[in-house]
């Protein structure tokens, strides 16, 4: 099994904000739905 992304359903919009700092994208569903693909993480550098 693969795992392609990480999922989170914020609780405001003010979370919402806060994850897409770190590149999380909206899903089509809610603004409150978010995602980051497994190569954003992997492309970071830390």
């Amino acid at each position: 099994m693969g795992i392609h992304a990480v999922v989170v359903d914020a609780e405001d919009e003010d979370i919402a904000k806060f994850y897409s700092k770190f590149g999380f994208i909206p899903l089509t569903d809610s603004a409150l739905h978010l995602y980051l693909p497994i190569k954003t993480i992997e492309a970071a550098k830390y």
